[in-house]
């Protein structure tokens, strides 16, 4: 364990026992979350849908329905932002390619 984890870690068992486990259930939650996108990035079919969702994107800023990343919210890139509407979810994303014999989750 790196000393940058153990020292989180070290903090949150500090927090009150509900604040724990909502930490808890975040981490684990955003661990899943990084394993399923792992999981669909390997698939051959993924290259496909990424090069769809970018043609999307370019044909939508072509058209004027994009707007300019505001300069005040660039200090944030990096940090945990919730996902919004227009944010594709693993499921959606997943649903977009063929199934597996194995289901992702």
């Amino acid at each position: 364990m790196t000393q940058l984890l153990q020292k989180a870690f070290e903090r949150a068992a500090k927090l009150p026992q509900e604040e724990q486990d909502k930490f808890a259930r975040f981490l684990l939650a955003e661990l899943e979350s990084e394993r399923q996108w792992t999981e669909l990035f390997s698939r051959s079919e993924s290259e496909d849908l990424l090069e769809g969702l970018a043609d999307e994107a370019l044909a939508a800023h072509r058209a004027g329905r994009t707007q300019p990343l505001d300069p005040a919210s660039q200090a944030n890139i990096g940090a945990v932002n919730p996902p919004t509407a227009a944010s594709p979810s693993i499921r959606q994303v997943s649903s977009a390619l063929p199934s597996t014999s194995a289901p992702i989750f």
